[in-house]
C-alpha cells in the first residue's frame, strides 16, 4: 500500500515529499527534589558567565547545568525571597524583593566569588525611594525607578550614577526605544499618566497621554534585545500589547487574570525565540502562530502560573512557575527523515537495506517494497519507485551507469533507460561490486561469485588455498589501490586480486600484523590515512593499521550504546559516524569517545540495518533502518572553536580539614587566578567545574589530567575530581569538556596547585640537612683515615724497643 502510494505520488510529478523534521521539544522540569530552595519560582536570569540563576519565595539559586547551589536569608539575603535580577556591567548580580504592589522594599547585591550578598552600599539616594528596576540590557547600564518626586536613575557601565528629576511623583521604566532613551510610565501627584521617553541627558518627551484608569505594566519576556514590552489597559479592561511604540496583534489567547489564590501576580509573557517562533504565556508557536507546545498540557498545573521566561544563550526557553523551574529544550533540524511512518505496523515501518549514491541521487532497496530512486537535491523527492516481488538486499551503481541489486538467488541489472534483466546465482546475495572488465563481483553467505553480464554465467570465486571463503557473508566489497578489492566478511578483512588470489587476510588466527581480535564484519572504512576502521558484529569499532598491524578496539566503554556497529563513515573534522542498534554514534578519532544520537534526538529509528548506509560526496550520510531514512550533513554538527558558545567554568574549589572535620569553600575565580597552596592540615582537595551548556548537559564529558608528565586525559561525566595526598611540589591541573553534540570547548582551563611539605621536608631544611650530613661524613672519613695512618706507626715502635 506504501509503494503505490509512492508511485502514484511519483506518476503525479512528486514533489517535496521529506522534507526536514520540526523542532523536537522536550520540556525538563527542576524543583527541590533537584537542589532548589523551593519549587516555586519567580524570577530568571543568565548572567554574562552563562551560570543560570533562579529566584524563589525562599532564595536564590545558581545552575551550572549540573547542580543548583543555594543562598538563602543566612547567607545575607535581606527579604529571604527573590522578584527580580539583573546583572550589571562588572558581573555582580542585583537581587531584588518587591511588595504585593510590585514595588522594590529590598536589593541586595553577590559580587563573583562572594559567599554572601551584601546591601547595596554605593545608591545616590535612599533605597526607600527605589520602586522599580527596567529590563535587563546587554551592556550592564541598569535603570531604577525613583518615586516622592519620580526621577530616572542609571547606573553606568562605568558604577557611576546619572539621575533626572521628572515633572511628577512616580516613574516606572518599561524599556528602551532602541536609541539609549528609557521608555517609561510617569505618573503625577492627581494619578495623571503618560508614556514619557527620558534621555540620558535629560530630555523628557511625551509620546502617549493616558487617563487616570489606564493601568499600564511591562510584559514577561525573556528578550534582551532593545525596546519595551508592554501592554496598557483601559478603563474598560481592554488590553492593548506594545513593542517600543508599534501595538501588536496578540490574538493567541493570552491569560489576562491568574487563576484565584495565587500569592503573586505577574503580567503576561510574550518572548521572541529562534527562527520566528515565539513564546506566548506558557505556549510556544512557530513562526506562523500555529501552537508547537504547550507546557501547561503537560503539566496542566501550571496554566496561568507563570511569573518570568528566559531564553538563554542556546535560543531555549526556561519557564518560571509556582510548580517549578522548566526548561524547554528546542532541537533543531539536524536530522532528517525519509521514508518516515508515523504511525507504524507492529512497530516497522519501510525496512531499508541497500543504498547507493549516483548522480545527486539516493539509490534504496528495502526489504518488502522495492526500490526507489529519491532526489537528494533541495527538497527530496520520490523520483521513481520501483515494484518488485523479490527480497532484495544488495545495492550498487557500476562505472557504466548500471543499477545492480540482488537478494536471495536473484541478481538484477536495470540500465539507464530503465531496461531489466534478472540472474538467477547460486546464493543469497548481499553485496555486489563491478569490475573495469564488466564483470561483476557478488558477495553472499557462500563468499564470493563471479557473475558474466553478457552470458550469464555464475562461477564461485573463492580462492582455493582459502576454503573458509566458502562458509563466509560477505557484505562489502570494494576498490582497494590499482588492481585489488577489499572484502569484508564474517571470517574476516581480505585483500584480493582482482584474479581472485587472495594477497592478505585479518583474522583472529593471523599471526602478526595479520591478527585481529574480532572477525566478524560488517563494514570497512579505510581513512586518508590508510587505516581501517571496522564496523563489527557484536564486538564494536576496531582500527586496524594496515602497515604496522597495530589495532584497537572501541566499545560501550568508548560511550557506544552498544557493541552492534553495522557502517562507518569519517567526515572532515576527524569525527566518525557509525550506525548501530543503539541510535548514530558521533566518534573522535583522537580522544576515543563518543556521543550517541537516538529517536529523542530526531532520527528516524534506534535500530539500523546491515548494508543500508551510504555517503554522498558532500558528506551528507544516509543510515537506513526499520522506518526509513536518517539523513544528516556533518558539518552542520561541527562549531569552529572561535564559534563555541559554551564556557568551561570551575565552579567550587574546596578543601577538606582533618582537624576541623570539615569542607572550606575557597574564592574560585581570585583561587584559580592566583594558585592555590596547600599544607599537610589540607587533607583532600575538591575541585568542581562545568561546561555552561544546557542541551543535554547530563551528556556532557570531561576531560582532566594532573600536570608532572601525565599525558593520558582521564574522561568522566561527573563534573568533580577529589584528589588526596598530592605529592610535595608544583601541579597544574587541567580541564576540558565536550558537550552533547561532541565539540570540545575552545579553552582548557587550569588550576596551578602547590603542595607544601613539613618544614623539615622543605628545600632549604633538605640542604642543610644534606650539608651536614656531608660534613659528618667527611669528618668521619678524616678521622678513620687518620687513625689508620697512626696505627702502622705505633707498631713499628714496639718491635724496635
Amino acid at each position: 500500500m506504501f509503494l503505490r502510494s509512492i508511485l502514484a505520488f511519483a506518476l503525479l510529478g512528486g514533489g517535496p515529499l521529506f522534507a526536514q523534521r520540526p523542532f523536537l521539544v522536550v520540556p525538563r522540569q527542576f524543583g527541590a527534589a533537584q537542589g532548589m530552595s523551593n519549587r516555586h519560582v519567580t524570577a530568571l536570569h543568565q548572567d554574562g558567565l552563562g551560570y543560570i540563576w533562579v529566584g524563589t519565595v525562599s532564595g536564590l539559586d545558581r545552575f551550572d547545568g549540573h547542580t543548583f547551589r543555594n543562598w538563602s536569608a543566612v547567607d545575607g539575603l535581606s527579604a529571604g525571597e527573590v522578584d527580580g535580577l539583573r546583572s550589571d556591567a562588572e558581573g555582580r548580580l542585583w537581587v531584588f524583593a518587591t511588595d504585593a504592589e510590585g514595588d522594590i522594599n529590598a536589593i541586595d547585591v553577590l559580587r563573583p566569588d562572594a559567599p554572601r550578598l551584601e546591601p547595596v552600599s554605593d545608591l545616590p539616594v535612599d533605597q526607600d525611594e527605589i520602586i522599580r528596576v527596567g529590563p535587563q540590557r546587554d551592556d550592564g547600564v541598569l535603570v531604577l525607578g525613583l518615586r516622592s518626586p519620580a526621577r530616572c536613575l542609571w547606573r553606568l557601565a562605568d558604577g557611576t550614577y546619572r539621575m533626572h528629576a521628572l515633572p511628577g511623583e512616580r516613574f516606572e521604566p518599561l524599556g528602551d526605544d532602541g536609541s539609549g532613551a528609557v521608555i517609561g510610565l510617569l505618573i503625577d501627584s492627581t494619578w495623571d499618566r503618560r508614556l514619557v521617553t527620558v534621555g540620558l541627558n535629560g530630555r523628557t518627551q511625551v509620546f502617549k497621554e493616558l487617563t487616570k484608569d489606564t493601568h499600564v505594566e511591562a510584559m514577561v519576556s525573556g528578550r534582551r534585545t532593545r525596546g519595551a514590552l508592554y501592554r496598557i489597559r483601559d478603563e474598560a479592561r481592554n488590553n492593548t500589547y506594545y513593542d517600543t511604540y508599534s501595538a501588536l496583534s496578540m490574538e493567541l489567547g493570552l491569560s489576562e487574570e491568574l487563576p484565584n489564590g495565587d500569592p503573586i501576580r505577574r503580567p503576561p509573557n510574550y518572548t521572541p525565540l529562534m527562527n520566528g517562533m515565539f513564546v506566548v504565556d506558557n505556549r510556544i508557536h512557530d513562526q506562523d502562530g500555529r501552537l508547537m507546545f504547550d507546557l501547561s498540557a503537560h503539566y496542566p498545573e501550571v496554566a496561568g502560573r507563570l511569573k518570568d521566561c528566559l531564553v538563554d544563550r542556546s535560543g531555549d526557553p526556561w519557564m518560571a512557575t509556582e510548580f517549578g523551574l522548566f526548561q524547554v529544550d528546542l532541537r533543531g533540524d539536524l536530522f532528517d527523515r525519509w521514508l518516515y511512518r508515523d504511525t507504524l505496523h507492529n512497530g516497522l515501518g519501510l525496512i531499508c537495506r541497500g543504498m547507493v549514491w549516483h548522480a545527486d541521487e539516493l539509490l534504496l532497496v528495502t526489504e518488502w517494497e522495492g526500490a526507489f530512486r529519491i532526489s537528494t537535491q533541495g527538497s527530496a523527492q520520490v523520483l521513481e519507485g520501483i515494484a518488485s516481488p523479490l527480497y532484495l538486499f544488495a545495492n550498487h551503481m557500476a562505472p557504466d551507469g548500471v543499477w545492480w541489486r540482488g537478494g536471495p538467488s536473484v541478481v538484477v541489472s536495470r540500465t539507464s533507460h530503465g531496461k531489466e534483466r534478472t540472474y538467477t546465482v547460486p546464493d543469497k546475495i548481499w553485496s555486489i561490486h563491478a569490475l573495469e572488465s564488466g564483470r561483476i563481483i557478488l558477495g553472499g553467505t557462500k563468499g564470493l561469485h563471479l557473475l558474466d553480464p553478457t552470458t550469464g554465467a555464475c562461477t564461485n570465486w573463492n580462492d582455493p588455498q582459502h576454503p573458509e571463503l566458502n562458509k563466509a557473508t560477505v557484505l562489502q566489497v570494494q576498490s582497494y589501490g590499482k588492481d585489488e578489492v577489499l572484502v569484508t566478511s564474517s571470517k574476516g578483512l581480505y585483500r584480493i586480486a582482482r584474479n581472485g588470489q587472495v594477497l592478505q587476510r585479518w583474522h583472529t588466527q593471523g599471526e602478526g600484523g595479520d591478527r585481529i581480535p574480532f572477525a566478524d564484519l560488517h563494514h570497512c572504512m579505510v581513512d586518508g590515512e590508510g587505516v581501517f576502521w571496522l564496523a563489527t558484529r557484536g564486538s564494536g569499532l576496531l582500527r586496524v593499521d594496515p602497515g604496522t598491524g597495530a589495532h584497537r578496539l572501541f566499545t560501550k566503554r568508548s560511550g557506544f550504546p552498544n557493541n552492534m556497529v553495522y557502517a562507518t563513515y569519517g567526515d572532515p573534522f576527524g569525527q566518525l559516524w557509525l550506525s548501530t542498534d543503539g541510535g548514530i554514534v558521533r566518534f573522535d578519532k583522537a580522544t576515543g569517545q563518543s556521543t550517541v544520537f537516538t529517536t529523542a534526538d530526531g532520527i528516524t529509528n534506534d535500530e539500523f540495518n546491515r548494508v543500508a548506509h551510504a555517503q554522498a560526496p558532500d558528506g551528507r550520510i544516509f543510515f537506513g533502518g526499520l522506518n526509513g531514512i536518517t539523513v544528516f550533513d556533518p558539518k552542520r554538527f561541527h562549531r569552529s572553536e572561535t564559534g563555541q558558545a559554551h564556557p568551561l567554568v570551575f565552579t567550587s574549589i574546596r578543601t577538606y580539614s582533618a582537624k576541623a572535620n570539615d569542607w572550606h569553600e575557597l574564592p574560585t575565580t581570585r583561587t584559580v587566578e592566583d594558585g592555590l597552596r596547600l599544607t599537610e592540615a589540607d587533607g583532600s582537595l575538591e575541585i568542581s567545574f562545568a561546561l555552561l551548556s544546557f542541551d543535554g548537559q547530563d551528556h556532557n564529558l570531561y576531560a582532566w589530567r594532573l600536570g608532572q608528565g601525565q599525558k593520558d586525559w582521564n574522561y568522566q561525566y561527573d563534573p568533580v575530581v577529589r584528589l588526596d595526598r598530592l605529592p610535595y611540589g608544583t601541579h597544574t591541573f587541567e580541564v576540558r569538556a565536550r558537550d552533547a553534540m561532541g565539540v570540545w570547548s575552545e579553552r582548557v582551563i587550569q588550576l596551578d596547585i602547590t603542595m607544601e611539605g613539613p618544614w623539615h621536608a622543605s628545600t632549604s631544611v633538605l640542604m642543610a640537612g644534606g650539608a651536614i650530613g656531608m660534613a659528618i661524613l667527611f669528618g668521619l672519613l678524616f678521622l678513620v683515615v687518620r687513625l689508620w695512618k697512626r696505627r702502622p706507626r705505633r707498631l713499628r715502635v714496639r718491635v724496635v724497643r
